[in-house]
């Protein structure tokens, strides 16, 4: 019995540093809102994960309905934040040629 209690104090820390972590991005210029999509991939990747109570985490829906929840409170503060420069993709020509060199 005690374990499955320390469980549950897990799953709310997990939460709450999911929480946080949003908090934290938007205000870094990062989507909080993709968050969805992340778990969502997350759920499809983890079929067959142990039921919500056996874990020491959220479920994948459960972390989503969250997200979803919080959302208007951190998208003004991601509206406000400026927003990073994106580094990623296919190098440009000319640094594909400087590398092959």
């Amino acid at each position: 019995g005690a374990q499955m209690l320390t469980l549950k104090f897990s799953r709310e820390d997990e939460s709450e540093a999911d929480i946080v972590g949003m908090d934290l991005a938007a205000r870094a210029g990062f989507d909080p809102a993709a968050g969805v999509t992340l778990w969502q991939k997350m759920m499809a990747a983890s079929k067959g994960a142990p039921p919500q109570f056996l874990s020491t985490h959220p479920a994948g829906a459960t972390r989503i309905k969250d997200i979803e929840g919080k959302l208007p409170k951190v998208q003004p503060i991601y509206a406000r934040a400026a927003k990073p420069e994106r580094n990623f993709g296919p190098p440009a020509k000319a640094e594909a040629g400087a590398a092959k060199k």
